[in-house]
């Protein structure tokens, strides 16, 4: 499904739907994408452009921001690129180019996904991914995962301090010259 073949569209739209490995959209070296990857999409022609919407979604193993323990969530996002014909122009260092930044080039007779799909899965990816809402993370002291145990140390609410131990420095510092 990484390609669609433009002589088989019309007006109307044609469905497509694939689930194809990590691989196939250029993912397989990227942390997290180890499942299939589903695009179900629709194509038609509109115009010189072709139009290409619908949904892909996969399975993703990421780590937690707070507690870093791995876990498996569900990313899905949705699909909706233009394609017009032919190559990108090319445009000097000191031009703008005056085309719309949201199309894609294809050479007949295939339009190929892989890298618009790829791109909008890395969009879609959290860059702070949490385990569940109310994660508990690390304990600042001793690092240990406050959902699993539970440590005594202070700060149990969850909530970060990063700066915590700076300021047990600064305060030993102010001591020493006091």
């Amino acid at each position: 499904m990484d390609r669609i073949d433009v002589r088989l569209l019309g007006p109307e739209k044609t469905a497509f739907h694939r689930s194809e490995p990590p691989s196939a959209f250029g993912l397989e070296s990227e942390p997290g994408f180890e499942f299939p990857i589903t695009l179900d999409v629709t194509a038609r022609m509109a115009g010189t452009r072709v139009s290409v919407e619908g949904t892909v979604g996969c399975t993703v193993r990421l780590e937690c921001s707070r507690c870093l323990e791995p876990f498996d969530t569900a990313l899905n996002a949705e699909v909706l690129v233009e394609f017009e014909e032919g190559s990108l122009p090319e445009v000097g260092e000191d031009e703008v180019r005056d085309e719309e930044p949201d199309v894609s080039w294809y050479t007949a007779p295939f339009i190929d996904l892989r890298d618009d799909v790829r791109q909008i899965l890395l969009v879609a990816a959290p860059p702070y991914p949490v385990c569940r809402e109310d994660c508990k993370g690390l304990c600042p002291e001793c690092g240990l995962n406050r959902n699993t145990t539970a440590c005594g140390h202070g700060g149990g609410d969850g909530k970060l301090r990063p700066f915590a131990t700076l300021g047990i420095l600064l305060e030993k510092e102010h001591e020493g010259h006091g």
